[in-house]
């Protein structure tokens, strides 16, 4: 990365059907808030496209960034950690699942700057070894995480004193937008749990022998204008002192 450019950025899209104008068709998407957060946050926002070259060869989608975001989405098929699925797990989407799986693994090994939102967060731990948790209202009250479909909730996390994301976040708790019914299971080797909800449900992890490897089980991107940003904030910070890895 030159002196003064900003950061490039990788959004791993998913494929979804849309409508625009005339024409209902399937397309390549990532929601707003995701590029406008990065792009706010002094990155240069760039969609991947979730198609099977990537999955193959991740190299040829990171070779040009300098750090990456996994997005929220549907659920990883449980098929990845050795489970079957639960009745309510959604349909899973495979070839999202397999170039994220890919770029992420790609990414680790280049020490590349990294957050997980989400389905994100989950990613990381699928990554490190771990499993996911498919239902959590086998176990849990829901309604604090996802208690209607399509709108965020609030709750507060818990955050790990000298974690990385405390300091980021420049607190010990905070309020966060949820929508989500899995989390984190086992957790994966290497990883640490940095935040959680009053209900124990694990909402921050972290690779302290990284550079910057955040996942967070909730959605910054939807309050990017409030205190959301800073993760933004300090993931393009990272990618600027770091230069292309």
């Amino acid at each position: 990365m030159h002196p003064g450019h900003r950061p490039r950025i990788g959004i791993v899209a998913d494929l979804g059907r849309a409508t625009t104008g005339p024409w209902d068709d399937i397309y390549t998407m990532a929601p707003h808030n995701y590029v406008s957060a990065i792009a706010d946050a002094g990155g240069a926002p760039v969609l991947i496209p979730s198609v099977e070259p990537y999955d193959e060869d991740p190299e040829a989608a990171l070779a040009d960034l300098d750090g990456i975001v996994f997005m929220g989405g549907r659920d990883f098929d449980p098929e990845i950690y050795g489970a079957e699925p639960h009745p309510e797990s959604d349909r899973a989407t495979e070839i999202r699942d397999r170039v994220e799986l890919a770029l992420g693994s790609a990414a680790l090994e280049r020490r590349m700057p990294i957050l997980g939102i989400c389905r994100g967060c989950q990613l990381l731990n699928l990554l490190y070894g771990g499993d996911l948790e498919q239902h959590l209202a086998d176990r849990v009250d829901m309604k604090p995480h996802r208690d209607t479909l399509g709108v965020f909730t609030r709750h507060r996390v818990a955050l790990e004193p000298g974690s990385r994301l405390a300091a980021v976040m420049e607190a010990d708790g905070h309020q966060v937008a949820s929508h989500h019914h899995q989390g984190a299971g086992r957790i994966g080797d290497g990883l640490r749990v940095v935040a959680t909800a009053p209900d124990g449900v694990v909402e921050g992890l972290e690779d302290p022998e990284h550079p910057f490897c955040i996942g967070v089980q909730w959605h910054p991107e939807v309050t990017a204008e409030e205190d959301g940003g800073r993760l933004f904030l300090a993931l393009v910070a990272q990618c600027s002192e770091a230069g292309r890895p």
